[in-house]
């Protein structure tokens, strides 16, 4: 299943630690929501939502619930973390520049500029933090 219809854009449902997978993917979109838009902790039940709603904004976009969630692991391993109180997904600024250029040296320039619109997107939805 790809993530994208458009060919340029590798899969983003491969295993963790290969470039451009939808853990990248999740990663990217935290890590630019800390650095661009200063929002750091996301709703763990909000993001689930979005990622939802972001799915219907951006037809080009096709993933399961399921593979998401999956793939949330692998990004809980790559550099998300959740909150001491479990509610929450955090990057705090200083790990969302080091996850940006990790991803940086692995990903290409669409990978990012998909990346920036969906944070985007999510930085202007509502109760986000």
């Amino acid at each position: 299943m790809k993530l994208f219809v458009n060919s340029r854009f590798k899969p983003w449902n491969k295993l963790v630690g290969i470039n451009d997978d939808l853990a990248d993917g999740i990663v990217a979109i935290l890590s630019l929501l800390a650095i661009k838009h200063q929002i750091f902790r996301v709703p763990i039940f909000r993001f689930y939502k979005l990622t939802k709603k972001a799915a219907e904004e951006f037809p080009e976009i096709n993933i399961s619930q399921q593979e998401l969630f999956r793939e949330m692991e692998n990004a809980l391993q790559l550099g998300v973390r959740i909150s001491a109180d479990f509610q929450h997904f955090e990057v705090p600024q200083r790990l969302a520049l080091q996850n940006i250029g990790r991803l940086r040296r692995r990903v290409g320039r669409l990978f990012f500029e998909r990346a920036n619109q969906l944070a985007d997107f999510f930085s202007q939805q509502e109760n986000l933090q």
